[in-house]
């Protein structure tokens, strides 16, 4: 399969830019997750001229991507747990409701409840899709041939091995992302605050939306400890047990709960930066919650 999508996709990189465009607009239109997939399968492991080119496609086709290289990130003093070596890329963006829009219609797959009549509302197409379980953001991965990043992904995504407070810098700047503190009233079009880009080219991995991540919810992530999360911890541990997973004595049972980064437009963003965390249970969905996707580098 991979060596015949291998040759269709030289074939396809030799025809000119408009044709190439109109052949793969058409193919999106009509099977939008098999396109997908066939790119992000070639995308994998490709060589950089090739993957340049493929990466131009899926931005004009509306999926841009990024390469994060994956240069064994050491831990620095506020880092000891999230660590990544593996090359990978991940979603330029948070998933947008035009996105999720495409999987729902070639699925049949139940559209977020606050869409009325199946469609997202009027004008917030390239706005994050929220009100989604993270088997709904699951299921969207596994149609566009990618995945949900861990919580190690995540943030070499958001602040990279320059272990920054806040993806652009360490310097507080409300108006660099989309946050209570600069009096949001809801979720902003994807990159609408180009100056908090992170290092890889990342846009909105604070504020927004909050993203799902893969794993699951564990406590003592950092060194030293966060102080949110220490408070949340005091709070709640007659519901931890000794294995970091909590248990239905406490007040929240962590054990079911999926990690969820970055804070959102509810958020205050301010205290935590790219250290904003979250427990939130997996059939959970909020007008705050939503997810981008990665997919590994190496096949």
């Amino acid at each position: 399969m991979k060596e015949r999508g291998a040759k269709r996709l030289a074939a396809m990189l030799g025809l000119r830019m408009s044709r190439e465009r109109s052949v793969l607009e058409r193919l999106l239109l009509s099977e939008a997750g098999k396109t997908l997939r066939f790119l992000h399968e070639c995308l994998q492991g490709a060589e950089a001229p090739v993957a340049g080119r493929i990466c131009y496609l899926l931005r004009r086709l509306g999926h841009p991507i990024v390469l994060i290289p994956g240069a064994d990130a050491v831990a620095s003093k506020e880092h000891a747990s999230h660590t990544v070596s593996e090359a990978l890329w991940i979603d330029k963006y948070p998933t947008t409701n035009a996105q999720y829009a495409q999987f729902v219609r070639e699925t049949a797959y139940a559209a977020p409840n606050t869409w009325a009549r199946g469609r997202f509302p009027e004008g917030q197409g390239d706005h994050p899709v929220v009100m989604v379980t993270w088997e709904d953001a699951m299921a969207y991965c596994r149609w566009a041939g990618k995945a949900l990043p861990t919580e190690a992904q995540w943030e070499e995504a958001a602040g990279g091995a320059h272990r920054r407070r806040y993806p652009w810098g360490d310097l507080w700047d409300r108006s660099k992302c989309c946050c209570a503190e600069g009096q949001a009233i809801g979720t902003a079009p994807v990159g609408a605050h180009p100056e908090g880009v992170s290092p890889y080219g990342c846009h909105d991995m604070v504020g927004n939306v909050w993203e799902w991540c893969k794993n699951a919810y564990t406590r003592d992530v950092y060194v030293p400890p966060d102080p949110v999360d220490e408070m949340l911890n005091e709070a709640n541990k007659s519901g931890w047990d000794e294995s970091g997973y909590g248990t239905a004595g406490g007040h929240i049972v962590y054990e079911f709960s999926n990690a969820a980064r970055g804070g959102s437009w509810a958020t205050n963003v301010f205290p935590r930066g790219m250290r904003s965390r979250d427990f939130v249970h997996p059939e959970a969905a909020s007008e705050s919650l939503g997810f981008r996707c990665v997919l590994l580098y190496a096949t």
